[in-house]
């Protein structure tokens, strides 16, 4: 069990429908339906989309879908150091890392 599944899974059980994850094709259903009805933009979040395998290749693919112009991520950052490169190569366009408010990292950098 990972780390991230013991920090968040109290969350996701007050939700059982967070508890269904969507498979890449009706990720990407969903995306070009989007793009059809004129949405440029898309950002993969929810949770930590990193955890998920593929998941470069999901932006890629949402990239190479006719009409969308951008496509952004947010992440805990845990583990972008060793997704970083393939997330670059598939042109991900921007990445926001959100930090939990608990975790020491932002403790320090919110010090005054």
């Amino acid at each position: 069990m990972s780390e991230m599944h013991l920090l968040y899974a109290g969350r996701r059980r007050k939700n059982p429908f967070l508890m269904q994850k969507s498979t890449y094709d009706e990720i990407l259903r969903i995306c070009r339906c989007a793009a059809d009805l004129g949405i440029r933009k898309i950002k993969l979040t929810g949770g930590e989309p990193l955890v998920r395998k593929g998941c470069a290749s999901l932006a890629k693919q949402i990239k190479a879908i006719p009409g969308i112009e951008k496509v952004t991520l947010t992440t805990n950052g845990i583990l972008l150091a060793e997704q970083l490169d393939a997330l670059l190569d598939a042109g991900i366009d921007a990445i926001n890392i959100s930090l939990d408010t608990g975790s020491e990292l932002f403790k320090k950098s919110s010090e005054t």
